[in-house]
């Protein structure tokens, strides 16, 4: 898993990166010997809120597109009760500086199903991370 994204980005391209990963991951199950490393860090590719231009999503039809809490029951993704969180600021202020100021809120994009958010009354106050988790009986 962790050389499929760096296989592609090559200078060969995808011409490469397909039989490598082909052969390493579905033969394999991933275990080459090598982490191949990205050119360009994922971080220094980011680009600030203000350069960026807002995506507005069509609302979802219910045929094709579907809300996110559906979307998410659908995956049947299981987690065990009161796991600790994997997602550690090593320091608040610097979270904040980087990820509101500059980024608006970045955080609530590392997960597709919106479950990391920044609660807007707390920005003025301290800065956190909320995680939430939805169970589907």
């Amino acid at each position: 898993m962790r050389n499929i994204r760096p296989s592609f980005n090559t200078r060969f391209g995808w011409m490469v990166g397909l039989p490598y990963t082909g052969f390493f991951f579905m033969i394999l199950g991933g275990r080459e010997p090598w982490t191949l490393k990205n050119e360009v860090e994922d971080w220094f590719q980011t680009d600030s809120a203000w350069k960026s231009q807002s995506i507005d999503y069509p609302k979802p039809d219910g045929k094709v597109t579907f809300d996110i809490l559906s979307s998410v029951a659908l995956t049947g993704t299981n987690h065990e009760e009161n796991q600790p969180s994997h997602l550690l600021l090593r320091n608040d202020a610097d979270a904040e500086l980087t990820s509101w100021r500059r980024f608006a809120g970045i955080t609530s994009r590392f997960c597709p199903a919106g479950f990391l958010f920044v609660a807007s009354y707390l920005l003025s106050c301290q800065f956190k991370i909320f995680f939430m988790i939805y169970f589907y009986f």
